[in-house]
């Protein structure tokens, strides 16, 4: 049914189902706008950066084709991402109706969800879906932060704007080594964007941001990112590496309780 939540892996495997050839000719996968002169010198010296596979770059298509499809309601996987992604995001089981004032309880600025996708499209719901799925720690602390008084902020809407840098960062190339480790252009770019959310989280609450600041704290993590993608990259990893520290201190803590 409409209402069943799901899982990020089943959410991907049927969007690349969807028939999505209306915008073949619609879609830009490589750019050199945002590349500094001395990187496009070296792409005439040593060449561009490529996806090395087949599979890595039928992928990368598919990222740009999404990114252009709008949500279409009556599509019963597309409205379960939704529902899955309210109750995530707001712990509320129950399901919720398509259309309304609540989706502003997640950071959507209009009643429907929908309009709020502009050039993210139907790939930043599925990047946002990871997000939720995927880092719920993580995202507990953003959304408590994008809810606070003086440094509130749209959470979904914000989200949709890294998954546009993001994509920008894929035009570039400069991600093409890690991806072909990888062996995954979904893999490393939704790493991507919730390395993005994390350094945009530590600085806005470490500065102290409000909205007024947006724009300017965008226009740097954009410009930072696009730069060298690593550096978040490595600051995300970090989180991970604490995280998972502290989760096997407790769980020692709690083994030595029950053995005494």
């Amino acid at each position: 049914t409409e209402s069943k939540a799901i899982a990020y892996v089943e959410a991907l495997l049927e969007l690349k189902l969807l028939d999505l050839t209306e915008f073949k000719d619609k879609i830009k996968v490589e750019s050199t706008d945002g590349v500094s002169g001395l990187r496009k010198m070296s792409f005439l010296i040593f060449g561009k950066p490529k996806l090395r596979t087949k599979k890595l770059i039928d992928e990368r298509t598919k990222v740009f084709l999404l990114a252009k499809a709008k949500l279409d309601h009556q599509s019963a996987p597309q409205t379960r991402i939704l529902q899955t992604i309210y109750r995530l995001g707001t712990g509320d089981n129950r399901a919720c109706p398509k259309f309304g004032s609540h989706w502003s309880a997640l950071g959507f600025q209009g009643n429907d969800p929908g309009t709020d996708l502009r050039g993210a499209g139907l790939y930043g719901l599925l990047q946002l879906l990871y997000l939720l799925e995927n880092e719920p720690v993580l995202c507990h602390r953003i959304l408590l932060l994008s809810r606070s008084e003086d440094q509130k902020f749209p959470f979904a809407v914000v989200s949709f704007n890294w998954t546009g840098i993001v994509l920008q960062v894929m035009r570039e190339g400069k991600i093409f080594p890690l991806i072909n480790n990888r062996g995954s252009v979904f893999e490393m770019l939704n790493e991507l964007h919730t390395a993005i959310y994390y350094s945009f989280y530590l600085k806005w609450k470490n500065d102290m941001c409000t909205i007024v600041n947006f724009g300017e704290v965008s226009k740097q993590l954009d410009k930072d990112v696009r730069k060298n993608p690593s550096v978040c990259l490595k600051q995300l990893q970090r989180y991970k590496e604490e995280m998972k520290a502290r989760s096997e201190q407790n769980s020692e803590k709690i083994e030595f309780g029950n053995s005494s």
